[in-house]
């Protein structure tokens, strides 16, 4: 089987709030996904990586926190994983792992729901990932407000609970549904064109695993 190509980083973020700029605010929990989201891909996920960071002063980081957002992290089980360092990281940990998905040259498009604002989480929080990142992203929320707007009823996937990972995956599952609604899916029904997409998209790659945008634009 071929080597698939990724084009887009899926990726969600739990946080303390909506500033990242914010007095305190951190990011709580990541989530990155690599898909089969090259032209003519099922977007299936291929490989997928998750943690919470390591909080050792999380009640103080909880008790600063909105009650809502407390209350959220709570129920989600979030707050608890924080706590232990047994199921969790530290953030430099976290980062490290990210740029370890993205290649070496060019520049990545982030892809997930509304991830303009993971997006400027990282800019904050992951300086050294933002540097990576294009600053065009695919929002799903966007695709998802197009076809409300002006297609046919879609049913959405089931909401991932505010857990990162959980939460990415269900970006990936509406993802799909879109495409399937808007006729952009794979063409199963011609294995040779696809075969022709894929090896015209591996030898412009840049990476080895990438299909990586030009990053003038």
């Amino acid at each position: 089987m071929a080597s698939l190509l990724h084009r887009f980083l899926w990726l969600d973020l739990e946080t303390t709030g909506l500033d990242p700029h914010a007095p305190g605010a951190l990011i709580l929990e990541w989530a990155a996904v690599l898909a089969d989201d090259a032209p003519g891909g099922t977007l299936e996920p291929v490989q997928q990586y998750a943690s919470a960071v390591h909080l050792p002063d999380m009640p103080a980081v909880r008790a600063r926190c909105d009650l809502a957002v407390q209350d959220m992290h709570t129920r989600s089980g979030l707050w608890a994983d924080c706590a232990d360092p047994k199921r969790s990281a530290s953030l430099a940990d976290g980062e490290a792992c990210l740029l370890s998905l993205v290649p070496p040259r060019g520049l990545v498009h982030l892809a997930g729901a509304s991830v303009h604002f993971d997006l400027g989480w990282i800019r904050v929080h992951m300086p050294a990932l933002a540097k990576r990142l294009h600053h065009r992203v695919l929002d799903v929320s966007a695709l998802w407000l197009a076809q409300q707007t002006w297609g046919p009823p879609v049913e959405g996937a089931p909401r991932g609970g505010h857990r990162a990972l959980a939460d990415i995956l269900t970006t990936l599952d509406d993802a799909r549904r879109l495409r399937a609604a808007m006729g952009w899916g794979p063409k199963q029904d011609n294995e040779r064109e696809l075969a022709a997409i894929r090896a015209a998209e591996q030898t412009l790659a840049e990476d080895a695993s990438w299909g990586v945008g030009d990053s003038s634009r």
